[in-house]
């Protein structure tokens, strides 16, 4: 009987078994037919959109602008390599009006100057000589008004003749003469008016005069050191605005026909590498340098901040041909729009409000301050055309991931 129980037992365990397992694996099919459907699967992290949010306290302090990307057409360009220089318009060199030995000096590199200010002080001989010839025509001067003057009142009286009258009317337009001589020639030597008029007083008579900044500007070039003797002429400082800058390059012979003056310049400098200078050809040369077979341009380009400095080497893109509406069109964006992150070049369109994707894009020909963009952006999203620095550094911080600030 026990045996036979036995045997019942281990035949229902194998019927349960069997009912129980049913068709293999279906049931776990549909749970992963489930959690596909609701996207929950394991790969759903690596298609998320890749962005930068930022709260509305954040976002007002990045200074980010938004504009539509356009398709332009867009002019051919020349690159070339050039050296700034002063603009020579705005600059001017102080020299020593005459010999002497520097006895002080004012003015050091960099600093602000306005015009006529005093830049050194040397002590001359020849100004002391100067000095006493001026205050000798000046009396002489004074003596000749006063005879005229007494001259006038005899002829009233008839005392003397209208000639000896005419004769002292001479001797005074000879002493103003020479008096008009005497202080020019202490102008020349440096002496401001005030300091002339001062001589005609009681003012005592120094040797030494000022070295004065012909035009307003900064000092940059000092060659002048107290106790050094100069000669006359010699150049002790350069004074300059550098507001603008000229910018000189060399043309090849096959890109000449293209440049003209008028012609839009986008130039960068290895100290600036991200900033973007601009200025306009003012003049293209007549004559090609024979070993190398270029021609000299000038342009002009503005320097509001004074980051460019005369003697750079610079590149340059000369925009060779007006904006023609005939040309073709490419889709373009503004130069600083374009930002790098993790090696690759993208922009940042704005989804919604303040919320930016991270767009990989292949930038093409850069003209000016445009860039073509041949792949990953279509015309009229909108991008970040300023304050990109800052949403590339939110979104180097973790990578290619979501980010919310």
């Amino acid at each position: 009987m026990k045996r036979l129980e036995r045997g019942l037992s281990i035949l229902v365990a194998v019927v349960l078994a069997a009912a129980c397992s049913g068709p293999p694996d279906e049931h776990a099919a549909k749970e992963h037919a489930e959690h596909e459907q609701h996207g929950e699967g394991e790969d759903h992290d690596d298609e998320a959109v890749e962005r930068v949010t930022f709260s509305p306290e954040a976002f007002a302090t990045t200074g980010i602008q938004v504009a539509p990307a356009v398709s332009r057409a867009m002019a051919p360009t020349v690159r070339v390599t050039g050296t700034l220089s002063y603009d020579e318009r705005k600059m001017a060199i102080a020299t020593a009006r005459v010999g002497g030995r520097i006895a002080s000096v004012v003015a050091d590199y960099g600093q602000q100057v306005g015009k006529g200010a005093p830049l050194a002080w040397i002590e001359s001989p020849e100004l002391g000589a100067a000095q006493a010839e001026y205050r000798r025509a000046l009396s002489l001067h004074r003596l000749r008004l006063a005879e005229h003057d007494r001259a006038r009142l005899l002829l009233e009286g008839q005392a003397i003749s209208r000639g000896e009258l005419l004769r002292r009317e001479a001797d005074l337009r000879a002493a103003e003469a020479d008096l008009e001589t005497a202080e020019q020639q202490l102008h020349v030597l440096g002496l401001a008016q005030d300091e002339v008029e001062a001589l005609a007083g009681e003012g005592s008579a120094g040797h030494a005069y000022a070295v004065r900044a012909p035009v307003a500007g900064r000092v940059t070039e000092r060659k002048a050191v107290p106790g050094r003797v100069v000669a006359s002429e010699e150049e002790l400082f350069t004074v300059a605005r550098l507001d603008t800058v000229w910018l000189f390059l060399q043309i090849f012979e096959k890109d000449l026909p293209a440049i003209h003056p008028g012609a839009s310049v986008t130039l960068t400098c290895e100290s600036h590498p991200d900033d973007r200078f601009r200025g306009t050809i003012d003049f293209v040369g007549e004559v090609l340098v024979p070993h190398s077979r270029t021609a000299s341009a000038r342009a002009v380009i503005d320097n509001p901040a004074g980051e460019l400095k005369p003697g750079m080497f610079v590149y340059a893109t000369i925009e060779s041909e007006p904006e023609d509406p005939s040309r073709p069109s490419r889709l373009a964006v503004p130069v600083q729009a374009i930002g790098e992150v993790e090696g690759s070049s993208v922009v940042f369109v704005e989804l919604e409000e303040r919320t930016f994707e991270i767009r990989p894009v292949t930038p093409g020909e850069t003209v000016g301050e445009w860039v073509e963009i041949r792949a990953g952006l279509a015309e009229g999203e909108p991008i970040a055309v300023a304050g990109v620095f800052t949403l590339v550094s939110e979104a180097s911080k973790a990578g290619l991931a979501e980010h919310h600030h």
